[in-house]
């Protein structure tokens, strides 16, 4: 290797860690200021936009990106539900994180920059859930008597404002659905071992922060993603009908042990917060399904949105029929696009020789995306998750084209 191409592999590395560090810093909202991101390198995108050759696929999946955020951004400000400057975010981020995603781990066949810039995405968010919920602590002494006072929110690690649980959630969620992974082999990676760590110290932290906020949706990701995993990837045989009963028998043996009250465990978990969200209502009682069937109705009677819809709640609960509710059909249309285009590029990456490892890793990611679009307003207050998966679509579209050539 010549003193040309060292210097040009030393300045791939370097734009990577910068890369790398850009992650952290949006995933995280360091300092409540990393958020804006998406502004600083949008003039590099840009560049790698007009000066890069692209490919068609892209340009398909880049305009349903920027038609949706056009229309949705120009008739939210027409029915004055949000002015110009508020608007930017919803406008730009979601195009600039998804080139971004798509530049950053160019030339990456060995899969290094992949997993990288993955794990750095979930371990900031996992750790900036579990580090505003330690500093709740930390500031109030008790959580549970937080709670009764200011409800199931936790204090911003970066200020003083509060954030909600379902807030919060979006944060925990990549890291809910990583225990799964403990299970499959990483040898096919380098530093396996450390990643299937990194795996279950993300677990740990989100989902005992998800039981202390009784976020249901949170613990609803943990049996989701084996379900997924088990769909996606289990050849039905002897062996496997065997760990499927041993895993039934487990279960029905914990809860035998729950029944007895053995070692005191039905009384603690009675009086736990999320045994008391769990048992104060019905699944089907869930007021955001009469939200979605009447927000589904009402884009035939209003398909221009406007909010004119009557709901009992104040959101949809869904990222698509929130569009639909606030403006119309059109930008709905286009985010329709925008999401069969994800599943085709994640099917791709299914069928493409990737390990199987970060197969499972990028289903289980699309899971923990797709089950928070279903239940939570994300354009209305977290639109930052929304571009977080703009930029993993980008990742996911550039590895299948690096592996394809």
């Amino acid at each position: 290797m010549n003193s040309a191409q060292i210097q040009i592999n030393n300045k791939s590395k370097i734009v990577f860690l910068l890369g790398c560090m850009g992650v952290a810093i949006y995933s995280s909202n360091f300092l409540n200021i990393g958020n804006y991101l998406p502004l600083l390198i949008a003039p590099v995108m840009l560049f790698f936009l007009i000066s890069k050759k692209i490919e068609k696929q892209f340009i398909f999946i880049f305009f349903s990106l920027v038609a949706f955020t056009i229309t949705y951004s120009i008739i939210l400000i027409f029915y004055g539900f949000s002015s110009i400057d508020a608007v930017i975010g919803r406008l730009l981020f979601p195009p600039i994180m998804f080139i971004f995603g798509y530049y950053i781990i160019v030339n990456d066949k060995s899969y290094k920059k992949f997993t990288k810039i993955l794990f750095v995405m979930i371990v900031s968010l996992s750790l900036f859930g579990f580090l505003s919920f330690l500093k709740t602590i930390y500031m109030y002494g008790d959580f549970d008597s937080y709670i009764l006072t200011n409800g199931r929110t936790a204090i911003n690690l970066w200020g003083q404002n509060p954030i909600n649980a379902t807030g919060l959630n979006t944060s925990l969620s990549l890291g809910l659905v990583l225990l799964p992974l403990l299970f499959l082999s990483a040898k096919s990676l380098k530093n396996g071992n450390l990643i299937k760590l990194i795996c279950l110290f993300c677990f740990v932290i989100t989902i005992y922060t998800a039981v202390q906020l009784a976020n249901r949706t949170g613990l609803l990701l943990v049996p989701i993603s084996f379900v997924v995993l088990y769909l996606a990837f289990v050849k039905i045989n002897f062996r496997k009908i065997i760990t499927s009963f041993i895993i039934i028998l487990v279960i029905l043996i914990g809860y035998f042990l729950y029944s007895i009250n053995f070692l005191n465990i039905k009384i603690y978990i009675q009086s736990t917060l999320m045994f008391q969200r769990l048992n104060s209502s019905d699944l089907f009682d869930d007021p955001r399904l009469k939200a979605w069937n009447d927000t589904f109705f009402g884009l035939f009677v209003n398909p221009m949105g406007g909010r004119k819809t009557h709901l009992s709640l104040n959101f949809a609960h869904n990222l698509w029929l929130d569009i639909g509710l606030d403006v119309g059909v059109i930008p709905l249309l286009f985010l329709l696009m925008f999401t069969i285009f994800s599943f085709l590029s994640l099917r791709k990456f299914m069928e493409l020789p990737h390990p199987k490892f970060l197969k499972a890793l990028v289903i289980l990611l699309y899971t923990a995306f797709f089950v928070s679009f279903m239940v939570e307003p994300i354009m209305q207050g977290w639109v930052v998750y929304f571009t977080l998966f703009c930029f993993l679509f980008g990742v996911v579209q550039r590895i299948n084209q690096e592996v394809s050539n």
